[in-house]
């Protein structure tokens, strides 16, 4: 059988075809491959860099503040009606847990939990550096100043 030039044409096509494809799909496995490995590298390198702490830092605190946590310290962790407080030792802070519905309510109960802890023989409330935590619905917090985190008469 003679193939002539107008039957050999559509061969060349089919074949030119055929090997155009097996390029773009190695090509495209070739660029699949190299970003999957690019995502493990980084993910490898992301996993090494993280550094666990081997010990806790305490926060260092006013002169007066181990004074002052001794009048409270033996009375804690203490929940209220709508609050808790806790030291939390190794890092040598004082955590206030307020629940409130309100900015307004937040604040009344953030009083109360101030005169407890004045009540306890605290007369320097601001050398505790109290952390005051919200623990109130995302939009409530939204509404609370910044100012209402800072114990009532202390400077930011």
């Amino acid at each position: 059988m003679n193939l002539t030039l107008t039957q050999f044409k559509p061969f060349i096509k089919i074949t030119i075809g055929f090997i155009v494809i097996l390029i773009v799909a190695f090509i495209g496995f070739v660029l699949f491959s190299n970003q999957e490995d690019n995502q493990t590298s980084k993910q490898n390198t992301a996993e090494k860099d993280v550094v666990q702490p081997t010990e806790t830092k305490k926060l260092p605190q006013e002169v007066n503040f181990k004074d002052e946590l001794s009048n409270i310290k033996e009375v804690l962790p203490y929940l209220g009606k709508d609050y808790s407080i806790e030291y939390i030792e190794s890092i040598n802070i004082i955590n206030v847990k307020i629940t409130a519905s309100s900015a307004e309510e937040f604040k009344e109960i953030k009083k109360d939990a101030e005169n407890f802890i004045k009540a306890q023989g605290v007369g320097d409330i601001c050398a505790l550096n109290i952390f005051w935590i919200p623990q109130v619905p995302q939009e409530v917090r939204k509404t609370i100043n910044a100012k209402t985190l800072i114990t009532t008469g202390c400077p930011p």
